[in-house]
């Protein structure tokens, strides 16, 4: 039972809580008002009183300076604002996606442009692109042919991407990573 609390304990980062109304210890603050004014150096207890008088909370802004400055605002509608702006950074965030493209070393040229084609798609997107050119039973003693295949695709994609991962031989595989030109 302790290792499972541990664990859940280390998974999550521990962030220093905002220290708000009573929860204020300093004697003085420096205070801004709701219209972002500075009001002056105050002591706490007035600045409460004028935060209760308004309906407001008094928040604990920068608590390292001397005095601690601190500002009367709506806590409920600035944990709200910082939830969107949590939300909307997180939906702006585009995870890029690795797309593969499967030739083989008999493809037409038309086949080719066809795949190549697609591959610029992909490359507009801001995705990467795999594209691997299988060799089966005797094509593997004619390499040449898929180094062909791939000159042609790395010259149709010079406009829209670049090699990140250069054409290697794997398991009866030629591979090469393109990455768009955008990344750079």
């Amino acid at each position: 039972m302790i290792c499972l609390l541990v664990i859940y304990y280390l998974e999550f980062e521990i962030k220093p809580k905002q220290r708000r109304n009573s929860e204020i210890t300093a004697p003085e603050i420096r205070l801004i008002d709701e219209n972002n004014s500075q009001v002056g150096i105050i002591p706490t207890s007035e600045a409460l009183a004028m935060a209760e008088t308004k309906g407001l909370d008094l928040i604990e802004v920068a608590p390292e300076a001397d005095p601690p400055v601190c500002k009367l605002l709506d806590f409920d509608k600035l944990r709200y604002k910082k939830k969107l702006k949590r939300e909307k950074s997180r939906k702006n965030i585009k995870k890029q996606e690795l797309k593969e493209i499967r030739l083989s070393p008999n493809t037409s040229d038309n086949d080719v442009n066809i795949k190549s084609n697609q591959a610029v798609k992909f490359l507009e997107k801001g995705d990467k692109v795999k594209v691997s050119i299988q060799f089966r039973g005797r094509q593997i003693t004619h390499p040449e042919l898929g180094r062909e295949i791939m000159k042609q695709l790395q010259d149709n994609l010079t406009n829209f991407g670049t090699i990140e991962q250069g054409p290697s031989f794997e398991n009866r595989k030629l591979t090469a990573i393109f990455k768009p030109l955008s990344e750079e």
